[in-house]
């Protein structure tokens, strides 16, 4: 088991284990151990993410196989205004923010993170864009050739 070449303490292994992604934490564990992570950071990652685990675990959740990136969203909107840290809750914030990337990144990897459908509200919006640069861009390009040429 993996988190038990991280951390020692029965309890804090316990605090890990039990809650939604508590199975996912285990596998988190292992691909950070993997990717040469020392045991420092792998503690501070875990510690981190865990605050994702108690986000999710709520009255009538139970475990989970996947994290959608709603439950991430709502996570990253809710956590900020119950931290604890009231000094300096930017700095906790955004390292609680790497860490569930890092699980993001993970989770993804895996194939385990349910995401969003694609937003094609742009796409036209592109395609008209490149239909009126592709001459001004041409032209440029050729300019910028020649010049190249005339250089030498």
């Amino acid at each position: 088991m993996a988190l038990e070449r991280v951390f020692e303490y029965p309890g804090t292994l316990r605090r890990l284990r039990r809650g939604p992604i508590g199975k996912l934490l285990e596998g988190f564990c292992n691909w950070l151990l993997e990717h040469g992570f020392s045991r420092c950071t792998i503690r501070h990652r875990l510690f981190n993410v865990s605050h994702l685990n108690e986000h999710l675990g709520g009255p009538r959740s139970g475990a989970h196989q996947s994290v959608s990136l709603r439950e991430v969203e709502g996570f990253f909107r809710a956590y900020p205004l119950r931290c604890r840290n009231r000094r300096a809750p930017e700095k906790h914030v955004r390292r609680v923010g790497y860490s569930v990337n890092r699980f993001l990144d993970y989770l993804r990897d895996t194939g385990l993170v349910d995401s969003l459908p694609p937003q094609k509200i742009y796409q036209p919006l592109l395609e008209a864009y490149l239909q009126w640069s592709a001459p001004i861009l041409s032209s440029f390009l050729l300019d910028l050739f020649l010049f190249s040429l005339l250089k030498i």
